[in-house]
């Protein structure tokens, strides 16, 4: 039907329509976050092919409403990121600025991600723009994911 409004709350003019099955549990996962969120569909470059179906979806913390940790915490708690990644992001969550989500098909599984962005006068250590947890919910183990930090350009002469 056109101009109808999904199960996670985005019409087909948010240009999400036609997202897999894995990248719909992302959207609703978020669905009580504030509007408007940014969104972003990219494309990855694996040897001689292209990976489609990624995508970001950025918003500012307050976004997130009364209790941001708790929420913060529930999404990544509904895309199966455990306990040891939740707690990453748990330490560092009231310092951010801005939220990032991402997902990514792969052939092992859903890739999430959760990054946090840091304010320039206000970063965990110096330098620090952001700090991505990602992980793909299939992997049962409790250290099934990846911390990475992505430190400002000028920091790294």
């Amino acid at each position: 039907m056109s101009g109808s409004v999904s199960s996670h709350g985005f019409g087909p003019a948010a240009g999400l329509d036609g997202v897999d099955p894995d990248g719909a549990r992302l959207l609703e996962a978020l669905a009580e976050v504030e509007r408007p969120l940014l969104f972003e569909k990219s494309c990855k470059a694996i040897g001689s092919g292209l990976v489609s179906g990624r995508f970001l979806l950025s918003f500012p913390r307050p976004a997130l409403g009364p209790g941001p940790s708790r929420h913060l915490r529930r999404i990544c708690q509904q895309l199966g990121a455990g306990e040891e990644a939740i707690a990453v992001l748990d330490e560092l969550q009231s310092r951010a600025v801005s939220i990032h989500f991402g997902y990514e098909p792969e052939a092992s599984g859903p890739r999430y991600k959760c990054y946090l962005e840091f304010a320039a006068d206000d970063r965990p250590a110096p330098d620090l723009v952001f700090v991505a947890v990602k992980w793909t919910p299939a992997q049962d183990r409790e250290d099934a994911h990846v911390l990475t930090h992505y430190w400002a350009r000028d920091s790294l002469r």
